[in-house]
């Protein structure tokens, strides 16, 4: 994304949606790190995989939330094209449990996917992947909550 110059002006969206998009990729290493750390500590039964779990779980909320502002942005600015696929559902919520495992193991929350092994749906997974899932965390370990809940 190349700053464009709008009749002798800086377009600043340019210049924050580049900005935005390094930073998100800077920060993907970051969380790469954090990952193989995480599991390192964990599998140890060391103390700091519990700390470790919650850097990862906040880097990946920042991640998450630039991945938003770049998806504003391509919005905004007609750079955003749907991606609609046959999805079978099972996977898909299975996925975005996966990618917030230790975290829910850090605050002791258990998920069960009550789901249809074949419902399939049409969807853009990045658009339905978007961090909902990390907010269900700050409820208390005992609440029981559906996946329409989220």
């Amino acid at each position: 994304m190349e700053p464009n110059i709008r009749e002798g002006k800086l377009d600043f969206s340019v210049v924050l949606a580049s900005s935005v998009h390094d930073m998100k990729n800077s920060l993907g290493v970051l969380i790469n790190h954090l990952d193989e750390a995480v599991d390192t500590f964990v599998e140890a039964n060391h103390s700091s995989g519990k700390l470790l779990s919650q850097l990862q779980y906040e880097a990946k909320r920042v991640n998450n939330n630039l991945i938003q502002l770049l998806s504003l942005y391509r919005l905004e600015n007609a750079l955003y094209s749907l991606n609609i696929s046959h999805t079978l559902l099972y996977d898909l919520i299975d996925e975005i449990v996966c990618q917030n495992m230790s975290l829910m193991d850090y605050k002791g929350i258990s998920i069960e996917i009550d789901c249809p092994d074949d419902l399939y749906w049409f969807l853009d997974k990045e658009l339905i992947t978007s961090p909902q899932l990390p907010h269900t965390t700050r409820l208390p370990p005992a609440s029981l909550m559906t996946f329409e809940d989220i």
